[in-house]
């Protein structure tokens, strides 16, 4: 199984991973930003608008995070698959937990607005 997907761990895998948590990076920026600058309006979160943009940041860089972490989370029984696995069942666990936190909570703020 090792040297059918070790052309793929070494090339595409760890590019892919790569490219996934830079840009996982950067949506955690570009959120952050969002809610710094929704939290110094004086508005703040008297308004509706604000109020759902708030929980679309914090869904998003909840599951940005669950990105940003170039493979070091998944499991090392796995490393023959995944480029990086550096992680435990607990840290698998976590990620899961994030990803299925994150992922709904942008998406059903997002579909409010």
């Amino acid at each position: 199984l090792y040297a059918a997907n070790a052309e793929y761990k070494d090339s595409h895998g760890k590019a892919l991973a790569i490219i996934q948590s830079s840009s996982a990076v950067v949506s955690t920026i570009s959120s952050s930003i969002l809610i710094w600058k929704i939290l110094r309006s004086p508005q703040r979160l008297s308004t509706t608008r604000h109020r759902i943009l708030f929980g679309v940041g914090i869904g998003d860089i909840i599951f940005s995070l669950s990105f940003a972490n170039y493979n070091t989370m998944i499991p090392s029984d796995v490393d023959y698959i995944s480029w990086n696995a550096q992680g435990n069942q607990a840290t698998c666990s976590m990620l899961g937990f994030l990803t299925v936190l994150g992922a709904p909570m942008s998406l059903f703020y997002s579909c409010s607005l």
